[in-house]
């Protein structure tokens, strides 16, 4: 099955069923490694944001089809704590896929804030990567935005991700759609009208230097506008992209103490703060000092609890 937006193929789908023996998983993907031919324009690479394999119970999904190659990822919800989908007393476990995420109003939200063609200008299409949200990743960044905009800011959030599960994406996602916020009334908390952006801006804190490279590459990939995106290799430099209105900002935590005195008053600004992992570093000094270089006070923290309110 194919599914098509004005005329123009977006997503493919192989369609299984346990009542005549076969499921996604098997011969779902099966078909699309060795049963179809991926020279066709419809199956090439970049031709389709992404292609499906669905039954009744789960659903797989891969952006590039390359014969035995193709690497399929779940795109499942996930049950108890584990793999798969809860049992759906409505239907079918794998309904969510049609009655949620292929709906008009979700689809285009995908298209125009999570699909990403990714790569040089002169790189060959083979180098090149295209980005498709996997479920939790599409469900986490949505109820982060819903939230946000329904309750203003002052809002603090624990999100777990497992290893391997796509977390850098998962952050790159929610910045930038934070940046693009907005208040749904005038009197939710932080609001300067529905008009403005709830956050001037999205501050990404890791506290390990690799990691913040690792962020820092991710996060200017997917930039589409110059200069909104200001990567804090020192002190100095956060200073400045923090004073100087940045939307984005990525950094680690220790240059936020050399900054404290003698930064602009900031307490008129309003910033999205992404936390990258819980360590110990985030907690005490380091997470006061970052406080008060954005205008804030000491932190709300208690003893053993490292989610910290700004």
């Amino acid at each position: 099955m194919v599914i098509f937006v004005n005329g123009l193929p977006i997503i493919t789908t192989e369609l299984k069923n346990h009542w005549t023996g076969q499921n996604a998983k098997v011969h779902g993907q099966a078909q699309y490694k060795f049963k179809r031919d991926v020279t066709q324009p419809l199956l090439q690479f970049g031709r389709c944001i992404v292609h499906f394999a669905v039954d009744t119970e789960e659903v797989y999904m891969t952006t590039k089809l390359a014969g035995a190659e193709t690497f399929f990822l779940p795109f499942n919800l996930g049950y108890k704590h584990g793999k798969g989908n809860p049992p759906n007393p409505f239907g079918h476990r794998t309904a969510y896929l049609w009655e949620e995420i292929l709906t008009r109003q979700s689809l285009t939200n995908i298209i125009q804030h999570f699909v990403r063609f990714d790569g040089k200008e002169g790189d060959s299409l083979s180098k090149k990567n295209l980005y498709f949200p996997r479920y939790h990743q599409l469900n986490v960044v949505r109820k982060l935005i819903t939230d946000a905009s329904t309750k203003g800011v002052g809002q603090t959030y624990l999100i777990q991700h497992s290893a391997g599960s796509g977390k850098s994406n998962s952050i790159t996602w929610a910045a930038y759609q934070l940046i693009e916020t907005y208040p749904q009334t005038d009197n939710i908390p932080g609001s300067k009208g529905i008009s403005n952006p709830l956050f001037d801006s999205v501050i990404v804190v890791t506290d390990r230097r690799l990691l913040d490279k690792q962020l820092r590459e991710n996060i200017k990939e997917f930039s589409e506008v110059k200069n909104i995106v200001a990567p804090a290799y020192s002190s100095k430099e956060l200073k400045e992209a923090l004073e100087g209105g940045k939307r984005i900002i990525t950094t680690t935590i220790q240059k936020f103490p050399f900054i404290v005195d003698g930064i602009a008053d900031l307490s008129d600004k309003r910033f999205a703060v992404i936390i990258d992992e819980a360590h110990s570093s985030q907690s005490g000094s380091a997470a006061d000092n970052m406080n008060k270089a954005m205008g804030g006070g000491e932190s709300e923290e208690e003893e053993g609890d490292h989610r910290t309110k700004y």
